[in-house]
């Protein structure tokens, strides 16, 4: 179960709705699934799998202090299994945008990626998406009314307007992506920014994300957040 505190804020609620109708897109055998959800003013509530095994973080910490004869192997098998998802995202027209070893679990020694709160379109295409899945229109379909007097406003949020979605949702015509990943941020919070004003998380990125003005966003963006 993941859950998200959204403290009442449509800027949040918007955001993490986003992230929640991205995953139910999503159907791969190295993703972990979102099997349902329940939305609140305060807090989204998302059910997938149990993974106890850990991430790949995890593992690498155990391998700082015991050998494993098998790691070059499992090493070739986990990156594998990586871009097997990634290359099916891609396929729909969605980049992970967050790509690092935290959001890598392990299950049955193979490797199912997770987290899409940093995920989103960044294509139109919507051949590869023939049937919009239940979940989904349910996710469409839902509304969550904000119970906070404030709301954080960036120029940047995620949204289902930039995607294949837009005709089912009746939404208007979106912000390129360029534009996204440039927006100032202004808010009540002294400049409070939502995660993907900065895509990924900076310890992993490459310098070009880290640039005054970084690439547009597209399946390369995976690389760039996951190459240091």
């Amino acid at each position: 179960m993941k859950i998200i505190d959204v403290h009442g804020s449509m800027e949040f609620i918007k955001r993490f709705k986003t992230e929640s109708l991205i995953w139910s897109l999503l159907n791969h055998e190295r993703i972990a699934p979102l099997l349902d959800f329940k939305f609140t003013d305060n807090s989204f509530f998302l059910l997938t799998e149990k993974y106890s095994s850990g991430s790949l973080f995890d593992l690498v910490k155990q391998w700082e202090s015991a050998n494993d004869p098998q790691r070059l192997h499992r090493i070739v098998t986990f990156l594998t299994d990586i871009c097997s998802g990634l290359q099916y995202m891609h396929s729909l027209g969605i980049y992970h945008g967050d790509v690092k070893l935290e959001n890598c679990l392990l299950s049955n020694g193979r490797v199912v990626l997770c987290d899409f709160g940093m995920a989103n379109f960044y294509s139109r295409d919507t051949k590869a998406l023939i049937k919009i899945p239940d979940l989904s229109r349910r996710i469409l379909d839902e509304t969550v009314v904000p119970s906070s007097p404030y709301n954080i406003s960036t120029g940047s949020s995620h949204s289902y307007r930039n995607s294949p979605l837009s005709s089912v949702a009746n939404t208007p015509t979106p912000r390129s992506p360029r534009s996204s990943a440039t927006a100032s941020t202004t808010s009540s919070y002294n400049s409070a920014r939502l995660p993907d004003t900065h895509i990924g998380s900076l310890p992993y990125s490459s310098p070009e994300i880290l640039r005054p003005n970084p690439p547009a966003l597209d399946h390369l963006t995976d690389s760039h957040v996951s190459s240091s």
